[in-house]
């Protein structure tokens, strides 16, 4: 999956309601940073923050492990 890479105060600076839409920047433990799949560029709910996550890397990133249950 290709995906925007933020550190932790970035993904504080744009998580929050967009109308009725939620900007939530997943954790990964795995990976140490926050992501955001790309396709947010192309949602209208958050044209309000395009510009910010435009200017940050974006890189392929696989999915996110299975946790361990016992």
């Amino acid at each position: 999956m290709n995906a925007i890479i933020l550190t932790a105060e970035q993904a504080e600076s744009v998580r929050g309601n967009y109308g009725r839409a939620i900007l939530e920047p997943a954790y990964r433990a795995d990976l140490d940073c926050y992501v955001l799949g790309v396709q947010v560029l192309d949602m209208p709910a958050f044209a309000e923050v395009h510009d910010v996550l435009r200017e940050l890397p974006v890189q392929d990133i696989p999915p996110a492990p299975e946790p361990d249950i016992e």
